[in-house]
């Protein structure tokens, strides 16, 4: 699993066609994506992401360090999934997702994590896998960060 994680102000998703909107406030914005590697050890990743996620002291608030966690400003997290985190572009003229988990698999996957983070923190908002969307965010510095699982 990748997950790419950015300290947000705000965050939002819009799906036009759903007339879904979900939105939060002074938090994280987590796109993750599912590989075909996760096919066969998902739950322990999932269980190691969930466990870090909300304590791990990424973030910067209130002081010129970033040294706060989730945990420590109440923070809120919206989860989008995003295959093409695994895409490359080894032949150039074409990206390939070919490392990226198959649709219906991914999408378990993807519930089974939201399930396990809404079981640990108090406000986790998502969209609809696989949906077209828009997305909003006001970053909080560029603090963006990459975990592989």
């Amino acid at each position: 699993m990748r997950f790419l994680i950015q300290s947000v102000q705000s965050a939002s998703v819009l799906i036009e066609k759903e007339a879904k909107y979900e939105e939060i406030n002074r938090g994280i914005l987590i796109y993750v994506a599912i590989s075909n590697a996760d096919l066969d050890d998902y739950q322990s990743k999932i269980a190691k992401f969930v466990s870090k996620i909300t304590k791990t002291r990424c973030l910067k608030w209130d002081d010129d360090e970033i040294s706060q966690s989730l945990e420590d400003i109440k923070g809120e997290i919206l989860l989008i999934s995003n295959f093409t985190l695994y895409g490359n572009n080894k032949k150039w003229a074409k990206m390939s997702f070919t490392d990226s988990a198959p649709f219906g698999e991914a999408n378990k996957i993807y519930d089974l994590l939201l399930e396990e983070l809404k079981k640990t923190w108090f406000v986790v908002k998502s969209w609809i896998f696989g949906a077209m969307m828009d997305i909003k965010s006001q970053n909080i510095w560029p603090l963006n960060y990459v975990w592989d699982l």
